[in-house]
């Protein structure tokens, strides 16, 4: 018969080849399987081919990665670029360690480190690419064991513990006898840690566990302990404070930058103790880059005088930990506006109340603004009036402070006075509320309100009108005694 023939418009995938050596993926593929399953299946050992096939020097520069059993594994399993390989080969070069791997020890490796963290492939990727002689190692003997003992050593959770080794895969490569509990013993000894405080420190800085407590740690403490003073309780909160100080030099990092911020602000050491110690994240900042453009543009912003600007540090250290441009900026001009200050005005502002930089305008000091002109019945000239002379009152809470006591004060029918703001926020607890009951329109009985100041203050407005309710009563029954 004649039919026509009818041609399919199907057309089979191309098979994308590696960028590396041409060889088709799914090819590749297969022979990493193959490479798997032969010594596990006949006991011949295949001959790993050496990293540099074409005999150069291992300190040469080369731009193409070896296409050994490592490469091709790597590139199976996680489908690895020519860039990353090129590290990978690297890391394995640097350390000395040869390139060759065994892939059905290696697929081991990951599968069983993968069910051991609950990782997700792109962080099991990670930890390999980062630390590709893991695939060389039993996980049997020389993984499982150190992990068990770390866990069980800091009392990690499975989260913690794949957190810490996703953070710092290098651990897996660390004897737990010989490398991690050292460091553990002596760091937790040196600072006086508890078992739960050498957890947290761990936890935030894995990284810890690789430095030698000997040539870095040990000395760095001292340094620091000697340069700034401190006691070995004051050494430990600063550790607890910037757990980071422990991988940092102090000959070359530390020492420098406190030296150049005691020599700008014309530091006592004892001043310079303290900024350390209430804000030890300063010393993670780097001097040139962070703490003096900010200082400079403290004195910029504010006309500070130097002497000015050392005493906001003092009071304020974190400062210099502040953006100029995404905080302290907006927030002087945010704050500059709404009350209607000159600029000389701010300046005594912020120096009176370092505190403020610290606040969002929008979120902090603004509704808190608001709440007290319109709680007081102020115009925006007696409201600036009111906070030029107690800038404090801008750094009271909101809603832990002013709301439960202008409610109270409410309750008691001291409405809109303007003589409220000041008492509502400067005044301790005990003053304010002495002065409400100089101010109070209610008969309470002493009894009353003593059981009343008992209360916290967001119930006191509760139990005034249960005790205002039982007052009439009491009375009422006291008439009717008296006219029997």
């Amino acid at each position: 018969m004649g039919g026509r023939r009818v041609e399919s418009s199907f057309k089979p995938p191309r098979s994308r080849s590696c960028s590396l050596c041409g060889m088709p993926l799914t090819l590749r593929a297969s022979l990493a399987a193959i490479l798997t399953l032969v010594p596990a299946t006949t006991g011949i050992s295949i001959p790993q081919p050496l990293l540099r096939p074409d005999g150069a020097s291992a300190s040469q520069p080369q731009d193409k990665p070896s296409l050994g059993t490592t490469a091709i594994f790597l590139c199976a399993r996680f489908a690895c670029t020519k860039a990353e390989l090129l590290r990978a080969e690297s890391r394995l070069l640097t350390n000395q360690i040869d390139p060759g791997i065994d892939p059905a020890r290696a697929e081991e490796v990951c599968d069983r480190l993968k069910s051991r963290l609950s990782l997700s492939e792109p962080a099991l990727r990670k930890i390999v690419m980062l630390l590709p002689s893991v695939l060389g190692r039993s996980y049997k003997s020389g993984i499982a064991p150190p992990l068990a003992a770390l866990q069980s050593r800091l009392a990690l959770s499975d989260a913690e513990l794949s957190k810490l080794v996703v953070r710092q895969p290098a651990v897996l490569g660390y004897g737990f006898e010989s490398n991690i509990e050292p460091t553990l013993s002596a760091l937790q000894k040196r600072l006086a840690l508890s078992d739960d405080e050498l957890r947290k420190l761990v936890t935030r800085l894995p990284s810890l566990l690789g430095c030698s407590t000997k040539k870095n740690i040990l000395p760095s403490l001292e340094a620091l302990q000697s340069r700034l003073g401190l006691s070995d309780a004051e050494l430990r909160k600063v550790v607890m404070g910037m757990p980071a100080v422990l991988g940092y030099s102090f000959e070359a990092k530390i020492g420098p930058a406190l030296a150049k911020l005691q020599s700008r602000l014309s530091l006592s050491d004892v001043e310079l103790g303290r900024i350390v110690l209430r804000t030890p994240i300063l010393l993670g900042h780097s001097y040139d880059a962070n703490l003096s453009p900010t200082m400079a543009a403290l004195e910029s912003n504010l006309s500070l005088s130097a002497d000015e600007l050392r005493r906001l540090v003092v009071r304020l250290p974190a400062v210099l930990g502040y953006s100029i441009v995404a905080n302290i900026r907006p927030l002087l001009a945010a704050l500059k506006a709404r009350l209607a200050l000159s600029d000389a005005e701010l300046r005594k502002l912020v120096l009176a109340a370092p505190s403020v930089l610290g606040y969002s305008f929008s979120g902090n000091i603004e509704p808190k603004l608001d709440f007290l002109q319109t709680a007081c019945n102020l115009s925006p000239e007696e409201l600036r009036e009111r906070v030029m002379p107690n800038p404090s009152l801008l750094c009271y809470s909101l809603e832990r402070r002013y709301r439960p006591r202008v409610a109270l004060a409410t309750a008691l029918g001291v409405v809109g006075a303007r003589s409220l703001l000041r008492p509502a926020g400067c005044y301790t607890d005990k003053r304010f509320m002495a002065w409400l009951r100089r101010h109070e329109l209610r008969d309470v009985a002493d009894d009353h309100w003593a059981v009343l100041c008992a209360l916290p203050l967001d119930e006191r407005v509760d139990g005034l009108t249960q005790n205002a309710a039982r007052i009439p009563r009491e009375e009422e029954g006291a008439r009717q005694g008296s006219s029997v």
